[in-house]
């Protein structure tokens, strides 16, 4: 890549609601340092709530699955059961 070429911009994560802002919230929570650079923290008051009080992290992330499908294949089911929130 040539130093001519402009990159697309990074994407804003100002709401709070996406992968990156979970991924900085986990760090934090299990010591990374804040840089000028780090992102923002998870604006979901009830995951960031439950990974406060964690003492480890199992995160499963389910992409391109949806919400919709899991609730119409088992909606009493342990993995709807144990969804706290979606992400955007």
């Amino acid at each position: 890549m040539s130093s001519a070429t402009t990159r697309a911009p990074l994407p804003m994560f100002r709401n709070g609601h996406s992968i990156v802002n979970l991924a900085a919230t986990i760090g934090r929570r299990f010591g990374a340092q804040d840089t000028p650079a780090s992102l923002g923290a998870l604006g979901n008051p009830v995951l960031a709530d439950a990974l406060q009080r964690s003492h480890c992290v199992v995160l499963l992330l389910l992409d391109g699955v949806g919400c919709a499908q899991i609730e119409a294949i088992r909606p009493d089911g342990a993995l709807a059961a144990s969804r706290i929130c979606e992400l955007d």
